[in-house]
């Protein structure tokens, strides 16, 4: 698998690895993840090697920013028991505050705030009209704060990511835009740190 040794030639100058796990099963489609710094690919039975090295290759840009994420979480400093306390308190008093504040703007009812450590989302809405929001926004520009209330306020209009939804938060929220932006680039140096 000359392709596959070619690219861990690449990774194992940077990044010391040299392992990248082929798996064929009764599947349809080829799959790449990079898991724990493990690049796996699933792939059907009978899919030819020489067609998974050039998958491989045509994915090099992908694995690498994915291993270089994984490397730098490594290297971040993890919030403790007691950083973890303030920052759930310190959450909750400020997403309180703008999720009253908007949700009369948005002419919206939500039931009940709840603060949460959560490695993948800044918030969520449930169907029962509860808001959970990420404990690391505490120390996020305010703009991100107030962005991502009025994200989850907008689920009690449109729950879902429609084009509809978008416009929801558009319309109370007109700088959403470089907020995700934001989000997308900044926010996992935050979510590292849990």
């Amino acid at each position: 698998m000359v392709a596959i040794y070619f690219l861990n030639k690449i990774l194992y100058n940077v990044y010391m690895i040299d392992n990248v796990r082929i798996i064929k099963s009764n599947r349809r489609t080829v799959v790449l993840s990079v898991i724990d710094g493990v690049i796996t690919v699933k792939a059907p039975l009978g899919y030819p090697d020489k067609k998974i090295d050039e998958f491989i290759v045509k994915k090099s840009n992908w694995i690498n920013k994915r291993l270089v994420d994984y490397f730098n979480s490594k290297n971040v400093q993890k919030l403790t028991d007691e950083e973890i306390k303030t920052l759930r308190n310190e959450t909750h008093t400020l997403v309180t505050k703008y999720a009253e504040y908007y949700s009369k703007i948005m002419e919206v009812t939500y039931n009940r705030i709840c603060v949460k450590k959560q490695k993948t989302l800044w918030g969520s809405c449930s169907n029962k009209g509860n808001l959970n929001f990420n404990l690391l926004l505490a120390q996020m520009p305010e703009i991100i704060v107030k962005y991502v209330v009025v994200h989850e306020l907008a689920h009690l209009i449109e729950m879902n990511h429609s084009v509809r939804f978008w416009n929801v938060v558009k319309k109370f929220f007109p700088e959403y835009k470089q907020c995700v932006k934001w989000l997308k680039i900044e926010g996992k140096k935050y979510l590292n740190r849990i």
